[in-house]
């Protein structure tokens, strides 16, 4: 189902190698990637915790090894990129192409959005790589693409009637609007905590533990001594696991809440975008809760639009289960964008 991307050098041989990176605050995801004709091949993966390395070059030294460098590196970045630099909110380094090639001696180094290397990384997918529900007759036309992960991500990919465009947004920073009582509850409890409430704050990790504590510090709710120790060692998963394997009603409902969330800001983001051409939900997250997307529920809120209703309901949703996506998305890039 590879989706027509547009690149700059799909007719040219591409370069030879290629080293790509996923830069998250908690965790690096390389791949060394070789050009062949039918796109990128993989040669070898790793990752490494970003939080124990000083700089992303010390990174890509220990990735490389004794091994040639490449000419040619692209970094999908969990942030901004501003005149080829970035700062990850987690990390106590910034990213700076510049400074890269000048440290590493390589030709060319590139830094996009992890969002807009996710978008690339449609270039790249199977059938196998994703579920989909179909709309009732979309026409051709731009995609929308949301991944709550540790962040929210949120980018686009515009359509020219032939190949699809990425871009990148910062979407998910966004201000976060209430539309149920409890809803305006939780926006309020944020409130004594934070100046600006985005959407960030309640479809992502941290906002399924943000919905968690407020379910059971403000509005009470039962919650065993086991759940609380186990939600704060390894926070949204085990908020997960207790709502989806051991039915823990409080858990459970924290997803819902957050199911409803993310088909809210999903809607949102595709009448923004006028996402005819469908909308890919990535990250991790929507792949450990897949049942409640699956469930039928999502995809009711999600449609409820207004007046809207209609193109929403048009809409072809499909869930990367690929976890590995922005990686092949950089490796796309710096094969054929650069």
């Amino acid at each position: 189902m590879r989706i027509p991307i547009a690149l700059k050098d799909t007719d040219s041989p591409g370069r030879p190698l290629v080293l790509a990176a996923d830069l998250g605050g908690t965790k690096c995801n390389m791949a060394l990637f070789r050009h062949q004709d039918q796109g990128p091949v993989l040669l070898r993966q790793d990752h490494f915790p970003s939080a124990q390395f000083s700089s992303m070059a010390d990174i890509v030294r220990k990735f490389i090894g004794t091994d040639p460098m490449p000419d040619v590196i692209c970094i999908g970045v969990a942030g901004p990129v501003l005149e080829g630099k970035s700062k990850l909110t987690n990390l106590t380094w910034d990213v700076d192409q510049q400074q890269l090639e000048q440290e590493l001696g390589v030709g060319k180094v590139a830094l996009i959005n992890d969002l807009e290397a996710t978008a690339y990384g449609l270039a790249a997918l199977e059938d196998k790589d994703v579920l989909s529900f179909p709309g009732n007759g979309g026409t051709p036309g731009n995609i929308a693409l949301i991944a709550p992960g540790t962040g929210l991500g949120e980018a686009g990919l515009y359509w020219d009637g032939a190949h699809y465009h990425p871009f990148a947004t910062e979407g998910g920073h966004a201000g976060f609007g209430p539309r149920e009582a409890i809803d305006l509850e939780l926006f309020n409890h944020l409130h004594t905590q934070y100046e600006h409430i985005s959407w960030e704050r309640v479809v992502s990790g941290q906002g399924i533990m943000n919905i968690f504590h407020f379910l059971v510090e403000v509005k009470q709710r039962p919650c065993s001594e086991a759940l609380m120790a186990a939600a704060k060692e390894d926070g949204a998963a085990a908020v997960s696991q207790a709502a989806l394997t051991a039915g823990d009603p409080t858990a459970r409902e924290a997803l819902d809440m957050f199911v409803r969330y993310l088909a809210i800001e999903s809607a949102n983001l595709v009448l923004k975008m006028k996402g005819t051409g469908g909308l890919y939900i990535g990250g991790g997250i929507p792949v450990a809760v897949l049942p409640l997307l699956q469930s039928g529920e999502w995809l009711h809120v999600f449609h409820k639009g207004g007046r809207m209703r209609p193109l929403l309901e048009s809409v072809d949703v499909h869930i990367v289960l690929q976890a590995k996506t922005a990686l092949f998305g950089a490796g796309w890039y710096g094969m054929y964008n650069m």
